[in-house]
């Protein structure tokens, strides 16, 4: 009880704090700050040595796209003298050649001068996600409430990273939740475009445009699917077929070769270290085929949780349709074969949607509290620096065998266990929103599977057809 009543002293102390009109100034500013410094001293960590930079591969791939080379050609000539068990490297261009053609512009100037430009886009690109977040639910935000999410997101150790190493999972991040807002407002061919060019730098994300298909969003996920397929064609009439090839060998090798690399955080990456040949372990068994058993098992277990549990209603700006969307990208972490923990940042909007369904919930309603201190004490985790955890247990590793490498192995991803923590909590809150358990939800996923398919849009728009004739 004493601590139920100290959680309700400081949300009324929050509240009033927030809601004070003399403090809302000083609360924006202060926050401000904190993101600021936050991005200037990651810049600056980084500013002596912009080689190691994520950006230094975009500068030269973008470089090579702008003069009609291939941007594949360092990293196609890493693989085809790559042999199992050497060391990955992860410092090459893999994206897609649309991507470094956004990157066109930056390479105008020196790259040192594009690295900063770079980091004051992924600063907009992270205050503007966060405001695009909180319009996907259908709040009308206040400065002080988007300086406040966008310096709760800037600590975590991932957005840190992010911003040191000049990646691109900020822009994923902000042209998702910005499609998300256009598509409530009715503008599929923007959100779709929007969408398209995040599938275009996160392939992985291609999953989401699935999960559209599922919520009846047929224009969403179609616009999204054929700007994608333009996006990624459009670019080799520009810089030749032949690096198409390159592109194909690049998938291939990161969605199989490549997944063993210590900082993927997903469970394929797991199984990778368990079960192939790879730089950082003695599998207990060099069997691929094991491997991928595993994670389609552990991807049929997720894909079918979520179908079960977010409906086929369209996208609305209601608590259940939020939570949907939240498990959905939590979801897509859990399967994809590569999660490194920067894509960690991608974790933003659910964080902003998850934060937004408790606020209107309140602290004072008992169901919500305990929620309350789990996604609290998940952003907190989110802004230490579990990295060092692998770390650790990355020597040991080498030298172990049978069980204690197992043990290694499997405590050497806590990034794993916050993602499942988050997809855990999400279910939780979606009981308390439908009043659906996760039990029911899979015994009715059958039922709602054969209705979907029974009124499918297009299967009534032929009948109608055919009964006009």
């Amino acid at each position: 009880m004493g601590a139920q009543r100290a959680g309700v002293l400081v949300a009324e102390w929050g509240r009033g704090l927030l809601g004070h009109p003399a403090s809302k100034p000083l609360v924006t500013l202060g926050a401000a700050l904190v993101t600021l410094v936050i991005v200037y001293l990651q810049v600056r960590a980084t500013s002596a040595g912009i080689s190691s930079a994520d950006l230094y591969a975009y500068y030269d791939a973008a470089l090579a796209v702008r003069e009609r080379r291939d941007p594949f050609v360092p990293v196609a000539t890493w693989i085809a003298s790559y042999h199992p068990g050497e060391t990955l490297v992860a410092t090459y261009y893999v994206y897609t050649p649309f991507f470094a053609a956004l990157l066109i512009p930056l390479t105008f100037v020196p790259v040192d001068v594009a690295y900063v430009l770079w980091s004051l886009c992924n600063l907009l690109f992270l205050v503007g996600a966060v405001y695009a977040a909180l319009r996907v639910c259908g709040v009308y935000p206040s400065a002080m409430h988007v300086a406040i999410l966008s310096a709760a997101a800037a600590l975590w150790n991932s957005t840190r990273l992010e911003l040191q190493w000049g990646q691109a999972d900020l822009l994923v991040l902000f042209c998702v939740a910005v499609s998300l807002w256009a598509a409530l407002e009715k503008r599929p061919i923007l959100a779709g475009a929007l969408l398209a060019v995040a599938c275009l730098t996160k392939p992985f994300l291609l999953c989401f445009v699935v999960a559209l298909l599922w919520k009846r969003e047929y224009r969403y996920a179609l616009v999204s699917a054929g700007a994608f397929l333009v996006g990624l064609i459009a670019p080799f009439i520009w810089i030749g077929v032949d690096s198409w090839r390159d592109q194909l060998t690049v998938w291939s090798f990161w969605s199989n070769q490549y997944v063993p690399f210590i900082d993927n955080q997903a469970p394929k990456g797991v199984f990778a270290r368990l079960f192939t040949v790879n730089p950082n372990t003695t599998p207990l068994v060099n069997a691929p085929w094991l491997m991928t058993a595993l994670w389609l098992i552990v991807a049929a277990l997720v894909v079918g949780i979520v179908a079960a549990s977010v409906s086929r209603r369209r996208l609305v700006s209601d608590d259940r349709t939020l939570v949907e969307l939240s498990l959905i990208i939590t979801a897509m972490l859990l399967i994809s074969p590569l999660t490194e923990y920067i894509y960690i940042v991608i974790l933003i909007l659910p964080f902003v949607l998850l934060t937004t369904v408790l606020w209107r919930h309140g602290w004072q309603e008992p169901h919500t509290r305990p929620m309350w201190l789990c996604l609290a004490l998940i952003w907190l985790l989110l802004v230490f620096p579990l990295k060092y955890i692998e770390y650790f247990f990355w020597p040991h590793m080498a030298s172990a065998s049978g069980p204690l490498l197992v043990a290694y192995v499997w405590l050497a991803v806590p990034y794993l266990y916050v993602i499942i923590g988050l997809f855990a909590l999400e279910l939780w809150l979606l009981r308390l929103v439908t009043g659906q358990t996760l039990r029911d939800a899979l015994r009715a996923l059958p039922g709602d599977i054969r209705a979907g398919w029974r009124n499918a849009g297009w299967r009534n728009r032929l009948a109608a057809r055919d009964a006009s004739v």
